[in-house]
């Protein structure tokens, strides 16, 4: 009997962790040298900037994912309108860190999922001009604030300056990979968007690091035949984690891992059944 329950909690453990593990957002990049897998690894710990759990790329190709983490999510991207029913958009939500975050701004309205990259502020007003992200030009800039509900380097460095792309919506149409753990794979559908990078290598603007994160609105709703009608939940705002981001830098392959990653939900439940099994064989063995 013991055994029966061991394995319906094993088996339970499973099927919750898993839907766990894979970020409604996450940003990653192409293996470079060293790296295992498709993804670029996670470092451990980089400097210029100072950062942890990020993946470091060179190249001129960057991944953002979105996942349909739950049935009743509708939209993944920007403002819900279907019709005569509307969510809210983004200027009518706060934006950053905190109890006196700022509302995010009204240029932030009609817009998808928005790429945010952190730059040097020195290099901001050049960058705004020359850089593209999947043929995008930026369409704000902001020299102190960066916006983003994750407060992590260098988003929250007072020397970082922002700029904001629009990235569009995400589709279902695809099992979501968790970028930095490759075997898994969600079981619900999304969308990985390939966006190529343009001038981030460019010599005279002398950039020495991009560091890019990635935020939607969630909007969920009461569904008639697959479609929102009525009681459309206001958005969240949803935003990769700090482990899963990218920065770019000149010259910087990527490779080589590097370690001290965070366990992940999952890692720690499935230790811990591991425990209690362990706990359980000891006590039958003792008596």
């Amino acid at each position: 009997m013991k055994k029966i329950s061991l394995s319906i909690f094993l088996a339970s453990a499973l099927s919750v962790t898993h839907a766990w593990a894979v970020p409604v957002l996450q940003v990653g990049a192409p293996a470079g040298a060293g790296d295992s897998g498709t993804y670029a690894d996670y470092q451990g710990s980089t400097t210029s900037p100072t950062e942890n759990d990020t993946a470091i790329t060179s190249g001129g190709t960057l991944y953002v994912s979105g996942l349909y983490q739950q049935d009743d999510v509708y939209k993944l991207g920007g403002q819900y309108t279907n019709g005569s029913v509307t969510g809210l958009d983004w200027g009518d939500l706060s934006c950053g860190n905190g109890a006196n975050a700022p509302a995010c701004p009204n240029a932030f309205n009609d817009k998808g999922a928005i790429l945010v990259v952190s730059l040097p502020e020195t290099k901001l007003a050049s960058a705004f001009s020359i850089l593209q992200v999947g043929g995008i030009s930026a369409f704000l800039s902001d020299a102190s604030e960066s916006y983003f509900p994750n407060n992590h380097a260098p988003t929250n460095d007072p020397t970082s300056g922002y700029l904001f792309f629009d990235i569009g919506d995400f589709s279902e149409s695809v099992n979501v990979t968790n970028f930095s753990n490759e075997a898994d794979v969600s079981t619900q559908l999304g969308e990985i968007k390939t966006l190529l990078l343009s001038g981030f290598d460019n010599a005279g603007l002398a950039l020495p690091w991009a560091h890019f994160d990635v935020m939607a609105l969630e909007t969920s709703c009461d569904k008639d035949q697959g479609k929102c009608t009525t009681n459309v939940v206001s958005p969240v705002i949803q935003n990769n984690p700090g482990s899963h981001d990218v920065t770019w830098k000149p010259g910087d392959d990527g490779g080589g891992g590097g370690g001290g990653s965070i366990p992940e939900p999952a890692s720690l439940l499935l230790m811990g059944a591991g425990l209690m099994s362990l706990g359980l064989a000891r006590r039958r063995k003792t008596s």
